[in-house]
């Protein structure tokens, strides 16, 4: 592969961390052709990217974005996780790594912290950015359908 290839490559990778809020990385050793599509397909419903890149190419590309603490994590073969929600890429390899003991999580970063296992799988835990607003509508539209009940009996005993 040329320089400018492999420079183009650095930047395209580096534009998708700095548009990110968590990345995550995990090895990859083992698993099939069809698992790896699986995986990517699972990540592309949610919008998160999956990308495979060697590690030298990846530390370069780390440089300069809020991810730079995870430079030591690539070691053999790794991919990365990433998106603009917070909690979809642990969520996304956390649930796959259930399903495939070969996918081996290492470690991971939001804006502001770098993250062991642990605190990938307590990060996976959280809900979505879909998911907290569903359920924050859900509650308004609870409390205001109940509001309305209490109104209209109110109303119908006044009469």
């Amino acid at each position: 592969m040329k320089k400018q290839e492999k420079q183009g490559l650095i930047d395209s990778l580096n534009k998708g961390l700095v548009e990110s809020d968590s990345v995550v990385v995990a090895y990859y050793r083992g698993l099939t052709v069809s698992q790896m599509n699986d995986l990517r397909g699972r990540a592309r419903e949610a919008g998160i990217s999956i990308k495979v890149f060697k590690n030298t190419l990846a530390k370069l590309a780390l440089n300069g974005t809020k991810f730079e603490g995870l430079k030591d994590s690539f070691k053999g073969p790794t991919l990365m996780a990433f998106g603009a929600d917070v909690v979809s890429p642990s969520k996304i390899l956390v649930n796959f790594a259930k399903e495939n003991e070969k996918l081996e999580i290492i470690a991971g970063a939001t804006t502001d912290s770098v993250l062991d296992l642990q605190g990938i799988k307590n990060l996976a835990s959280l809900p979505t950015l879909d998911e907290a607003r569903a359920g924050i509508a859900q509650l308004l539209k609870a409390s205001a359908s109940k509001m309305a009940m209490v109104l209209d009996a109110y109303a119908k005993k006044a009469e």
